[in-house]
């Protein structure tokens, strides 16, 4: 009957719309872990970028100290 065809045609409609919304999900969630492994890339650079900077700094920071001792 029309109610059974309708039903049908519903159930159909939903489970394409299930399919649909989980590709998007997989797609959504493969772009985040790019973009996560992206970011934690950039982080560690920064920490490795600024552990360079201290170290290059603080040497020639304590040789200066050093000489100001000795002329003390």
């Amino acid at each position: 009957t029309r109610l059974h065809v309708a039903l049908a045609l519903l159930g159909f409609a939903a489970a394409v719309a299930v399919a649909v919304l989980a590709r998007r999900l997989h797609r959504t969630a493969a772009t985040l872990e790019a973009q996560r492994a992206a970011l934690a890339r950039s982080v560690e650079g920064r920490a490795r970028l600024m552990r360079g900077i201290s170290h290059d700094l603080k040497n020639p920071m304590h040789a200066i100290d050093g000489h100001a001792a000795l002329l003390e």
